[in-house]
């Protein structure tokens, strides 16, 4: 859907339509960044993800609205419910896109196009839609041409097509990939797809493979069937400090925050973490990402806020104080897969498993009352 979370906006503004509009956080607060904006601030060259300041230096006479996200979950979920009477193979990719698996080729730009319209009677959104052989090429098609529009990326016109665009319109293309593949001089879809793919894998690993095959129109993922449930595969949280971190006191204090946050989340999903990785975010707007493998499948908030704090000990330091934290836990499995513990290992696991239940039934009934730092669980476990 074009503009989503604008759009949705616009639905109860009407009035605004034809100025320039942004959805951003809260300015006081310091989460002062454009969320969405729509095609009126978008033709004055306002980004997703820059600050208010830029966009307002941009357009002095922007206005700027606070997100609904339940509002945006609604007609997401609405729009959802339509596509489902068209297909029962519906896989969402985030509140406004869906890919959508048709049985007839032959009809399948019509129906995109029926789509289209019944979206914009129905609800007063408009979509672009691209239909294509390949999920990725399928959404290189929606984004090819907007707003309110139909793209078909056919095997007979793909590489007319899609091959000249920047290799960083690609699905997983972030800016690390593309400047290491521009570094040999990938610049288009069409010059890694005509690269060697053992080389790109040399390059990028097992990703070097995915991008060559998403580049030459070779299917990598069906479409999911609407009623299959997708877990997660990662459960993260992030926030950005009332005011910029100057001491390892500030940086505890929020990543044991964010520990518990993730590791109650885990918990509550019956899942365990393998790998840990921290999001810093500096004063000056500049991120890195950094993670740690675990010895073993864990989702225990003490073990998750250790390895936090020794990459953030090991990466970083506080030359530039800190503007916001991320801690994000992935290579998610099932809390239920067995573990091999020793005798020991197990009572104090037990114990303190015990002690966490304990601890989040009284935050959840009560709200955040209880905060046992790292250095106490273990000891709060051993007490009777």
């Amino acid at each position: 859907m074009n503009n989503f979370f604008a759009s949705v906006e616009l639905l109860s503004r009407p009035e605004l339509r034809d100025v320039p509009v942004i959805v951003c956080g809260d300015e006081k607060s310091r989460r002062g960044v454009v969320l969405a904006k729509n095609q009126a601030a978008k033709t004055l060259g306002i980004k997703t993800a820059e600050t208010v300041f830029s966009a307002r230096q941009k357009a002095p006479n922007v206005v700027c609205l606070p997100p609904h996200f339940d509002q945006y979950e609604h007609y997401s979920k609405l729009a959802r419910k339509l596509y489902e009477t068209y297909t029962p193979y519906v896989e969402s990719f985030g509140l406004d896109e869906c890919w959508l698996k048709l049985d007839q080729w032959d009809t399948a730009a019509q129906t995109a196009d029926q789509i289209r319209q019944d979206v914009k009677h129905a609800f007063g959104l408009t979509v672009s839609i691209g239909v294509s052989f390949t999920k990725v090429f399928a959404k290189l098609g929606s984004d090819y041409k907007k707003p309110d529009a139909v793209t078909v990326i056919s095997r007979d016109n793909y590489k007319t097509i899609l091959w000249p665009l920047p290799v960083q319109a690609l699905l997983y293309v972030g800016k690390a990939t593309t400047d290491k593949l521009g570094s040999i001089g990938i610049q288009t879809i069409g010059q890694l797809a005509s690269t060697d793919v053992l080389f790109l894998e040399r390059l990028l690993g097992k990703m070097g493979r995915l991008l060559w095959s998403e580049a030459n129109g070779i299917e990598q993922d069906e479409v999911a069937p609407a009623d299959r449930k997708r877990q997660a595969k990662s459960i993260g949280n992030s926030m950005t400090l009332v005011r910029d971190a100057t001491s390892m006191g500030e940086i505890m204090g929020a990543l044991r925050w964010l520990a518990d946050s993730v590791a109650t989340r885990l918990q509550a999903d019956r899942r365990c973490c393998r790998t840990v990785q921290i999001m810093v975010k500096d004063s000056t707007f500049s991120s890195q990402t950094r993670q740690a493998k675990l010895p073993e499948p864990c989702q225990d908030r003490k073990i998750i806020f250790d390895h936090a704090m020794a990459l953030f000990q090991t990466h970083f330091d506080l030359s530039v104080p800190i503007r916001g934290l991320g801690l994000t836990a992935s290579d998610l499995g099932s809390a239920d897969d067995p573990v091999q513990l020793s005798f020991e290992d197990l009572k104090r696991e037990q114990a303190r498993a015990k002690v966490m239940s304990t601890i989040n039934r009284l935050n959840e009934r009560y709200g955040k009352i209880i905060d046992i730092g790292s250095g106490n669980l273990d000891s709060a476990a051993g007490k009777k």
